[in-house]
């Protein structure tokens, strides 16, 4: 039976130097995502949002504090294991896409099924399913310059679930997409989430896609504060 409580982090806090001061950029932050649920975290520019993403996903380390993922306590663990618990649990899905350009769709999606060590044409089947899932199913075979921005941001989408996360990380989504696309990456994410039962954690400026989500939490002086 998968765990109730997918992603975790208990009084997180992180400071950088700048010269002889500290910033305190989070202080004692704690969230607990549970299966199947949508959180988003809103705040001014420089909040600490992207941060705290980084933090939540094993791809920084916190001044003190801890995150836990299905479990297991993500900060303690060597980069290898880090690695390999986020191919397994964790999904990514940023404000650029990041798609390799030199590479098809198909290719790009399938790269976190390769990662992990799975056959091409098991890796292949699945990207095919997921693609199709996100509408992309007549794109396999183009490269990311040949897609449109809401085309590639649906391939990254698409690529974030292919390993079946319990939980995806997305660091302003639809930020980079006109109203239109925006809308679209906002219904693929509600249809996916309710099929697929795989949490979000959503960081974004835009109102119309945190107020989409079950619970909208702010960050003001780098305390997480929720909102409703």
């Amino acid at each position: 039976m998968q765990p109730t409580t997918v992603l975790e982090c208990c009084e997180l806090s992180k400071s950088f130097r700048q010269g002889k001061e500290r910033l305190d950029v989070l202080r004692n932050v704690n969230l607990q995502v549970k299966r199947g649920e949508r959180l988003s975290v809103i705040g001014s520019s420089g909040s600490g949002k992207s941060t705290l993403l980084h933090l939540l996903g094993g791809l920084d380390t916190p001044t003190s504090g801890s995150v836990w993922v299905i479990n297991q306590k993500l900060n303690c663990m060597n980069d290898t294991d880090r690695g390999k618990l986020r191919n397994r649990s964790l999904g990514f899905i940023y404000q650029f896409h990041h798609l390799l350009p030199e590479f098809t769709v198909l290719e790009n999606v399938s790269m976190p099924i390769l990662i992990r060590g799975n056959e091409p044409d098991h890796a292949r089947e699945l990207a095919i399913t997921m693609l199709d899932k996100v509408g992309l199913c007549q794109r396999l075979q183009h490269k990311p310059g040949e897609l449109s921005g809401g085309e590639r941001q649906r391939a990254a989408v698409a690529r974030a679930l292919i390993t079946g996360p319990a939980c995806v990380l997305a660091d302003e989504p639809t930020g980079n997409l006109d109203r239109y696309s925006a809308k679209h990456v906002l219904e693929l994410i509600l249809e996916l989430n309710r099929d697929l039962e795989t949490s979000f954690v959503i960081v974004t400026h835009d109102l119309e896609l945190a107020s989409s989500t079950e619970a909208m939490w702010r960050l003001v002086d780098g305390v997480l504060v929720r909102e409703n």
